[in-house]
Formats: C-alpha cells, structure tokens, sequence
C-alpha cells in the first residue's frame, strides 16, 4: 500500500464542561479526570545482569556504589477508591530526585539536596525566590495517593523514558492523568551507565533502553498490569531508548514521542551505530508530537528517521505555543513558579500540553484498548488549537525471520514464492532477505537436502543478480548435487562478478577469488570423471 496523508485541523473551542475535584492537575485545569483514582508506589529492585559503576575508581579507591543495578520504579495505577492510601501533594514527588545509585534517600538534608537538583535542573543560578517558589509548588495537592489498593482488572501499561538525567516523575501530570483513564504508566530515573549523570553517548543511551527492557520484565510481576499490552513513551532524550526498546520487544504496540531527539540531527547519528537503531523494522503505531518551527531547538527538524518508517502508522501532531520543556510537566512547573506571567504569558503552553495529554490518551485507546480496529480520531478531543496529520504503513516485506519460518513450514517453493513477490513490491527487501536466503541455503545443503538447497540458492542469485558471493554459493551446491556443468556455470559467473566489484577490500578479493578457483577445479574434476566410461 502506498504512503498518503490524512490532514485534519483541531481547532480551539473548549469541550470540556465538567468540575474538577478539588485535587486538579496543578496548572492544567482543563484535563478532565477519568472514572479511576489514582495510586502511587515505588519500589527498588535489581537488575542482576548488570552492574553499576567499577569496582574502583581512577584512583585505586574503593567505590561504595559499586555493585548490581539498581532500577528505581515509579507506578502510577488505576486505584479502588478516591479515599484510599495517603493523599499526596507536589512535595512528594520531590524525594525522587535523590534517587542516585542506591537506595532512595529520606530525611530533611536528603530532601534539601533533592530539591536543590530540582531547581537546578531548570534553573541554574537559582535564587532565594526559586526556593520559596518550589515551596509553592510543593503545597499543592495532586491526584495521585501513595499506597492506594489498586482497582480491580488487569490495564494497559505505558513505559515512560525520562529526559536525560530526569528523574521518574518528570511527567507525573501525564501519568496521573493517564492512571485516572485506566493506564498503568512505569518509570525509573534516567541514570547513566555507572553514575547518575547520563552521558550524551552510545553508553548513555545503552543503558536507558537497557532499564526499559528490564521495566518490561518487571510489569509482568504485577497483577494489575496486562503485559501483552504494552506502550512506550520518550521525552527528548528518552525519545530513542524508547524506539530502541520497541524495536526488541514485540509486546510494545504503540509508541509515543514527545518532542523527542529522533529528529534531532547529532542523536540520530549517534543512534545510527546502533546495529538495531533500524527504523524501517518498526511496525507499531508512533505517535510524534512537536513544537512548532517557530519554538523548536535547533537541530530538531531532522526528519530522516521519520522518512524511514514506512511500515508503521506514524500520526503527526505540532503543537503550538509550547516549548520543548513545555512537553515534560515537572521543568514546566519550576520554570511557571519562579518566572511568573509578567515575563511570559502561559496561556499556550497551558492548552498545548492538555493538548499533549489528551491526544496522548486518544492514541492509547486505540492502539492498546482498540485492538487496532479504531481509527484515530482526535477532532473532538483537543482544547488547543492542534495540526495533526496520519500517515498510513506501506505494506511491509518478509523479515529474514518471516522467510526462514516458511521455509520450515511450508517448504522450499512457497518460501520462493514468498520472497519474488515481496522484492517485486519493494525492491529494497533485497537488503533484508538476502543474507537469509544464503544462510538457509546452507543450512539445507548440510541438511543433505540438495534439491532444496539449490532452489534457495538459485533464488538469492535472481534477487541479487550483481552479487558474487550468491554465485559461489550456488556453485557449491551444485557439486554437492552432482552436477559439474552447473556448478562450473555458477563458479564463472562468480569470477566475472568479482572482476566487476568495485571498492572491494584486497583480502576479501583474494579470499572469494580463490574459493571461485577452487570450485572451478572442483567442477572440472567432475566434469572428467562423467566423462571417462567406467572399466570394463
């Protein structure tokens, strides 16, 4: 099927008419709560098969934080009851920042540190005034409550990727908001390899998308949580552990963006030397949201990885008034509190991250709720202003998995078949089947099933007529057969090719000219002994 966009404009009037409880949203007054309550609970568990930092720094000293990863969680849940658990205010998110590598700090100098980083992570020459504004902040009630016994059912999850360094509830607002609609939203700080600061590197990315899969494992341990329905969520930074993750686990259904770094040019080719950063194997939904140009970072226009998705439905949505820290609700509070309205009128951000919550709700249900069968809708559902555009999959080719399954199932000629319509539809599943036909080729030729070996064979030539290593590797299966004049056929048309093959390393010259050599000999040795008449 061919890409075509479907465009719609969300316009602007309010829909929403119904009161708040008295806990709101903080700032975000329109977003309506849903039928749930919402818990809150933490946990320390370890990942064994990793460890954090070395067992002695530069210097010879021992590290004391040296030992198992530990991966801090944070839940947010669907609760029985709007009474139960231990109310909470904004305060009580605050503790999570001394999350490091240990355990979670109590007390009032772990506090006073905790909210320090708080400030400073938007702030950073924070003043007297930053303070007594994060006190504000802090006052403020929430919808979630600590410990609430979680309602009954089994619930989507979302596994949410913080911003580099961010602690779990950098959008605790979304996850609150999520919980009340019936989600179970996961997240654990974003911590570096062996440190709390995340490195803007391979490592650091790593091992982010690394705490993802684990988070994956760990949801599968609560009751309330359904782990064959399974969404992943990033905000910036956090935007390709969470591709990265989707890529490996075949339960993730939907992705989510917020104005992540997959369209941020240096990420990217980072990301790129990732062997699985492959962008046309996603095939889940992906919902991208943006700032508009006129607020975008600069770099953040890269729409290269998003060109490559061909095979997922990918729905755009550029939401304006917003700025890139406007998408995560923990930076967006500080920056509100300690920059009041006269420095900037807050009114946009305001409708364009309730714009952000509510399509972010939307793309759940159908995707995770709908089964897939529902499309997006999201006209009726947006309180800002929204430009939202759906791109619809290409159909997409065989995976290498996919052709060694027919093959095994169904047998040599369907698995043929399969791959000459697929290349016939997109000529560049050449790239992805090629390297799979050869090694299935052997695989039945050890197998004793020459037949088949040659068919398979025959196949990877005829897919990938320039490629000199596919000829050898039908020689080969023609003398296996018996069958010299083929096989001296194939090893000739190997020996053209490499004549032919440009920008090819010395080594791997000599290395396939002599395996050509040594088949031609082989094939000519055959060819004389069907030709002597037996003695006698």
């Amino acid at each position: 099927m061919s890409r075509h966009k479907v465009l719609c404009t969300l316009c602007g009037a309010a829909l929403w008419t119904l009161p708040l409880p008295a806990q709101s949203l903080l700032e975000w007054k329109g977003l309506i709560h849903g039928p749930h309550a919402v818990g809150f609970s933490t946990a320390t568990v370890v990942d064994s098969t990793r460890t954090i930092a070395a067992p002695r720094d530069f210097l010879g000293r021992p590290r004391p934080d040296y030992g198992q990863r530990p991966i801090h969680v944070a839940i947010w849940q669907p609760a029985e009851s709007p009474t139960g658990g231990v109310e909470m205010t904004y305060s009580d998110y605050l503790p999570l920042l001394a999350w490091d590598t240990g355990s979670q700090s109590e007390g009032a100098a772990e506090r006073q540190v905790a909210e320090l980083r708080y400030i400073q992570a938007v702030t950073p020459l924070a003043g007297p005034a930053d303070h007594a504004a994060v006190d504000r902040l802090g006052s403020q009630r929430v919808w979630a409550r600590r410990d609430a016994r979680p309602a009954a059912g089994r619930f989507p999850v979302l596994i949410y990727a913080p911003g580099s360094g961010y602690p779990a509830f950098d959008n605790s607002v979304l996850f609150e908001y999520l919980a009340r609609y019936g989600y179970v939203v996961v997240s654990s700080p974003s911590i570096g390899p062996d440190a709390r600061r995340m490195p803007g590197s391979l490592s650091g990315l790593e091992a982010q998308t690394r705490d993802l899969e684990f988070l994956a494992g760990y949801v599968q341990t609560l009751p309330q949580v359904d782990a064959e329905r399974i969404g992943t969520a990033g905000f910036s930074w956090g935007g390709i552990p969470s591709v990265l993750f989707a890529l490996a686990n075949t339960r993730v259904r939907a992705v989510i963006s917020l104005d992540g770094v997959i369209r941020e040019s240096q990420s990217l080719t980072l990301a790129r030397t990732f062997v699985r950063f492959k962008p046309e194997r996603l095939r889940v939904p992906l919902l991208v949201l943006t700032t508009a140009p006129d607020h975008a970072i600069p770099g953040f226009a890269d729409e290269s990885f998003l060109d490559q998705v061909r095979f997922a439905e990918v729905t755009r949505a550029v939401i304006p008034g917003v700025d890139h820290h406007d998408f995560g609700s923990m930076s967006s509070l500080l920056r509100r509190a300690s920059q009041p309205g006269k420095v900037r009128d807050w009114a946009p951000a305001t409708a364009g991250y309730e714009a952000i919550c509510t399509l972010t709700l939307e793309f759940l249900d159908v995707h995770l709720k709908g089964g897939g069968a529902r499309e997006l809708s999201p006209s009726s559902a947006v309180k800002a202003a929204c430009n939202v555009s759906i791109r619809q999959p290409e159909k997409a080719p065989p995976s290498a998995g996919d052709f060694l399954e027919v093959l095994d199932t169904d047998g040599a000629a369907r698995a043929t078949e399969l791959v000459r319509t697929a290349v016939k539809e997109d000529p560049d599943a050449v790239s992805t089947l090629a390297a799979a036909i050869n090694q299935a080729g052997y695989e039945l030729l050890f197998a004793g099933r020459t037949r088949d070996a040659i068919t398979i064979l025959t196949l990877g030539v005829e897919i990938a007529p320039e490629s000199f290593d596919a000829s050898d590797s039908l020689g080969e299966a023609y003398l296996a057969a018996g069958e010299p004049d083929q096989a001296r056929a194939s090893y000739l048309d190997a020996r053209s090719k490499l004549e032919k093959a440009r920008g090819l390393a010395p080594d791997i010259r000599a290395r396939y000219v002599a395996s050509a050599d040594r088949g031609l000999a082989a094939a000519e040795a055959g060819r004389r002994k069907t030709a002597t008449p037996p003695p006698g």
